[in-house]
């Protein structure tokens, strides 16, 4: 399969289409690949990503739980961000079967967790200047729906309230 099939069967899967593919790409390359073909790992999109879910579940949860305190919605941003909660969510992707490793390496929890981050960052600055923060929340919103619900355990329509026009 050649890179731009790889590019393409992922852009179906994610249901996002990037003008950038390099940042499609980096966002599913593991360091472990990176060090062995000298190309660009994921870790900096990571970094990025994990801010801005954090951010966008943030600001959900405080315009949405407005009788919680501070340390309520502290704790429930926690339920949702963090390693299980985003990994489940890159295996309803199936983003595992794309990320890039070297022959050694397993794809573990962490490295799923990881790859959401990073898609996230990718799909935000490809799509910053037309949308800034509102596309990358909506794909946020739909992709950690069950998520937030649980760790709300009541029955937000996240999905009519979050839409942009493409």
């Amino acid at each position: 399969m050649t890179k731009q099939e790889f590019l393409k069967l992922l852009e179906n899967q994610i249901e996002f289409v990037f003008k950038d593919k390099n940042l499609l790409y980096t966002a599913f390359v593991h360091p472990s690949y990176a060090n062995d073909c000298g190309v660009q790992s994921y870790d900096r999109l990571e970094h990025l990503g994990d801010s801005i879910i954090d951010l966008c579940i943030t600001d959900f949860l405080y315009s949405h739980k407005k009788n919680y305190n501070p340390q309520q919605l502290t704790e429930k941003r926690k339920q949702i961000v963090s390693k299980p909660p985003l990994s489940r969510a890159a295996d309803i992707l199936e983003l595992g079967k794309f990320v890039l490793v070297s022959k050694k390496q397993v794809i573990n929890e962490k490295i799923k967790s990881d790859v959401f981050e990073a898609l996230t960052a990718a799909i935000y600055l490809d799509s910053k200047k037309l949308h800034g923060l509102s596309k990358i929340n909506a794909w946020l919103l739909k992709n950690l729906d069950k998520e937030i619900k649980d760790a709300l355990s009541d029955k937000i329509e996240l999905l009519d309230k979050y839409t942009v026009d493409e």
